[in-house]
């Protein structure tokens, strides 16, 4: 929410800047108070969560959680790879480069205009938040600007097309049928919708919980780190699983499952360096079972 209202926010004012000074003054204490307002109102409804879980659990979780900044540095370059070429879908990897120049191209102002750019506003915006939180969102997080790219990307092409820039309005509209069409047989065809590997995707969640459903009792614990605890949380209850085998504190359990995601580099050794699992409180696991997208293990505790 911060990032949308932000930009609204940052546009506006820069709006101001044609407007007379009494005027002007008097709407940017108006933008300002309507900010502070909504931040005020979005404190309330979070305070059911905050009275229950703590503002650490907003603020303070390890999604949100400031990163060293070499760190920041280095994940910024995969996070602008990364969203680009999900905005690019469902072309291919190698078209990504050719998209983002045409939205580049698309963006750029053409003249004078009164208006504000919503680019440099989106960019202002979100460049200072970026630096006072330094951390990389996931990608998901930018989607609310996927329309605003997609406009870009549009005008660019029809800027590399002389026959039609000369016009202020393109008159047919069998282009944007054309297009459309395009997209849609691409989409269709390279079954990208199907095929996205975003947070929460997690296929095999229906057959791991076949095999889990008959072994779980009371003093179980399945860790699932994410995205797998998500689709888990769908399917345990349509196979009569207790849902909360889940998130139960680990120091209670006498026997661990342990659901790993191959694609998200999710291994044994990956969970004892993430704390997910204990080698010394649990014996060494054994493989149940291994699918496309990941691996099902058991352990117990050691006596």
């Amino acid at each position: 929410m911060l990032y949308p209202v932000g930009i609204v926010a940052v546009w506006l004012l820069l709006a101001s800047r044609s407007m007379e000074s009494g005027v002007r003054t008097r709407f940017q204490v108006s933008v300002v108070a309507a900010c502070t307002g909504g931040a005020l109102l979005a404190g309330i409804l979070y305070l059911p969560i905050i009275e229950s879980a703590g503002v650490r659990a907003l603020a303070g979780n390890k999604f949100v959680a400031p990163s060293t900044w070499l760190q920041f540095v280095g994940e910024l370059p995969r996070m602008v790879a990364s969203t680009a070429a999900s905005w690019a879908s469902p072309l291919p990897w190698w078209s990504t480069a050719g998209v983002a120049g045409l939205a580049l191209l698309g963006a750029r102002r053409r003249g004078v205009n009164a208006r504000p750019s919503l680019a440099l506003a989106s960019l202002i915006w979100c460049g200072l938040l970026l630096i006072a939180t330094h951390r990389a969102p996931f990608v998901r997080v930018w989607l609310f600007l996927l329309p605003l790219f997609l406009i870009a990307v549009a005008r660019g092409v029809l800027r590399c097309m002389p026959r039609f820039a000369a016009r202020e309005h393109p008159r047919d509209p069998l282009i944007a049928l054309g297009v459309a069409a395009a997209s849609l047989i691409a989409a269709l065809t390279t079954h990208a919708a199907e095929r996205l590997d975003d947070t929460g995707a997690f296929r095999s969640a229906e057959q791991v919980t076949a095999v889990l459903a008959p072994k779980l009792h009371r003093g179980d614990r399945v860790l699932a780190p994410i995205p797998s605890i998500g689709p888990l949380l769908y399917y345990f209850p349509r196979a009569g699983a207790d849902t909360a085998l889940l998130t139960v504190p680990l120091d209670s359990a006498q026997r661990a499952f342990l659901v790993l995601d191959a694609h998200q580099g999710q291994t044994l050794d990956w969970a004892v360096a993430n704390h997910i699992i204990d080698p010394a409180a649990f014996t060494q696991p054994t493989l149940l079972a291994r699918y496309p997208d990941g691996e099902l293990w058991e352990t117990s505790r050691r006596r």
